[in-house]
């Protein structure tokens, strides 16, 4: 393997152990988190500057797709050197191989979710879960984010919403409190916490 090669492998190697790592825990039950690359909104509500989508609802730059993008174009282009493909059009060769593979992954977690939401899950149930915040809900109520949660004992990955005016970041716990169509509303667990502290403490005064 020579020092191009060796180049490649650095992106190749780690990518694929990521990618072979997150398909089990998504086979087990444990790999809805998912978290995009700069924290903003690429759905079809979203226009947030930052993210790049092909279609509505196409969530690319998330760290399935970039994992899937190191370890697509990694190996492809340690191929195409190896068959002395020159090493300027094996880089451009492998970059648009690795942006196929970004793509794809986007593509095939859509259509999952689609699936997951065509079954029989009632949302209302989701009211009073507390969930994970794995793609971040812009304040303000007008813009979508995504919330990993248990629903009748299944993962689900969900829509939200928070009518607050501060943005919920990846990774922060929060409770639904409500459903608006066919998204929840949240609001971050501290704050709610809080929240029926002072109401308790107005209530025994």
């Amino acid at each position: 393997m020579n020092l191009t090669q060796q180049l490649f492998a650095i992106f190749a190697i780690p990518g694929t152990v990521a990618l072979v790592v997150q398909t089990i825990l998504l086979v087990v039950g444990m790999g809805t988190h998912d978290a995009d690359a700069d924290g903003a909104d690429a759905g079809a509500d979203g226009g947030l500057d930052g993210d790049v989508f092909a279609d509505p609802g196409l969530r690319v730059l998330t760290v399935r797709g970039l994992v899937a993008f190191f370890a697509v174009g990694g190996w492809v282009g340690i191929a195409l050197i190896d068959w002395n493909v020159p090493v300027a059009l094996a880089a451009v060769l492998a970059l648009l191989a690795g942006l196929g593979g970004l793509f794809l992954v986007a593509w095939l977690f859509k259509v999952m979710l689609r699936l997951q939401s065509a079954g029989n899950l009632d949302i209302r149930n989701a009211i009073g879960s507390v969930g994970r915040v794995y793609l971040t809900v812009p304040g303000g109520g007008r813009f979508s984010g995504k919330v990993t949660l248990l629903l009748q004992e299944r993962a689900v990955e969900l829509e939200a919403l928070t009518d607050g005016s501060q943005p919920i970041p990846t990774g922060s716990q929060v409770q639904v409190t409500g459903i608006r169509g066919s998204q929840i509303i949240v609001v971050p667990l501290v704050e709610n916490e809080t929240d029926m502290h002072q109401h308790e403490q107005h209530m025994t005064k």
